[in-house]
């Protein structure tokens, strides 16, 4: 794993990089440590959570299975979907109140124009959760966040920059945030709008995951910006006036 116990010196201090295991995380799922992957022909059935809550993502059907090896995210490994019917469906239940940070390179669509990174409800008309990626013609794309209309949901910041729409399908980190949501009880599903779904998958490489049970200020969002940014050879994107622009979050 790039970032974990790598020291950097400033004057005679040596600092190690910030990483998530230096706050509370809800779940962590992170690609690029091969040990958190159970695969058997690089097809995946277990992707095991970092955060300490056991909150392991799972699929026992062969032909749902999403894929390891094949794809890489800047260098590092990532796990592939492919649009239809892979998904991992882990321990954790949707939260009422939640910060979530992806990093995914989407490709084009998948069987339709419902991508979803992320969710946890049955339909997009009930109470429940998606992060998605939409395809809108001529190759671009539209960070998505579907929830009923009458809850209270931001997506706020896209590789640290404010409410964009129309981004290529290019590797991304994708922040979003809800407070005080009525859930459907389900519990989150990676690749897809929930356990059961086969056709709004999302198409593509998914790096890492991170969901936390609260809402983050804007000091916490960019210091998890800016480790993910510097892991995952995105700081190029990251804003001019970004505090991590320059450098990876330190201890």
């Amino acid at each position: 794993m790039i970032g974990i116990g790598i020291g950097i010196s400033i004057g005679s201090v040596a600092r190690q990089i910030w990483t998530p295991a230096d706050i509370a995380t809800a779940a962590w799922y992170d690609a690029s440590d091969a040990s958190t992957i159970t695969d058997s022909g690089g097809l995946v059935s277990n992707w095991s959570d970092k955060s300490g809550n056991n909150n392991t993502a799972t699929q026992s059907a062969g032909a749902k299975q999403p894929t390891v090896g094949s794809n890489t995210i800047n260098g590092l490994s990532s796990i592939s979907f492919n649009g239809a019917s892979n998904a991992l469906t882990t321990v954790l239940t949707q939260l009422s109140t939640a910060s979530i940070y992806i990093v995914a390179n989407a490709q084009s669509k998948g069987t339709n124009q419902d991508s979803n990174l992320l969710g946890a409800a049955t339909s997009y008309n009930s109470g429940g959760a998606f992060v998605s990626t939409q395809e809108y013609g001529s190759g671009n794309a539209s960070e998505v966040v579907f929830y009923t209309s009458s809850l209270p949901v931001q997506q706020k910041y896209f590789n640290g920059n404010q409410l964009p729409f129309t981004e290529t399908f290019d590797p991304a980190i994708h922040y979003h945030e809800v407070t005080n949501a009525t859930t459907e009880s389900l519990p989150y599903t990676l690749g897809n709008r929930n356990a059961t779904n086969s056709s709004s998958g999302f198409k593509g490489d998914v790096g890492e995951v991170l969901i936390f049970n609260s809402v983050h200020d804007s000091a916490t969002r960019q210091r998890v910006e800016g480790y993910l940014a510097w892991k995952w050879g995105l700081q190029g994107l990251l804003p001019a006036n970004h505090p991590y622009k320059n450098g990876a979050p330190t201890v």
